[in-house]
C-alpha cells in the first residue's frame, strides 16, 4: 500500500468513526444536560435553546422503544 492510500484509508476511517460518533455522543449528553438543567433551572431563551437541541430525542423517548433506556440514564445522571 503506498503512502497516499495508506493516508486516504485513515482519513475514510477516521470520518466513518465521526458519522457513527457523533450520533452516539448526542444521545448520550442527554444524560449530563440533564443534570446541569436540573442544578441551574435554566429559562428564557436558554431553555428554548436546550428543548430545540433535544426535541429529536424527546420525540424518540415518546414514540419508540427507547422511552425505558432513556428515563433509565436520565435517572443514571440525575436521580431523579
Amino acid at each position: 500500500m503506498t503512502a497516499k492510500e495508506n493516508h486516504s484509508v485513515r482519513v475514510l476511517s477516521w470520518l466513518a468513526l465521526l458519522v457513527m460518533g457523533l450520533p452516539l455522543f448526542y444521545v448520550l449528553s442527554i444524560g449530563p444536560a440533564a443534570l446541569m438543567m436540573s442544578k441551574t433551572h435554566p429559562s428564557g431563551t436558554t431553555m428554548q435553546v436546550i428543548t430545540t437541541f433535544y426535541e429529536p430525542l424527546d420525540w424518540a423517548h415518546e414514540k419508540t422503544f427507547l422511552k425505558e433506556p432513556l428515563e433509565i440514564y436520565v435517572k443514571f445522571w440525575t436521580g431523579k
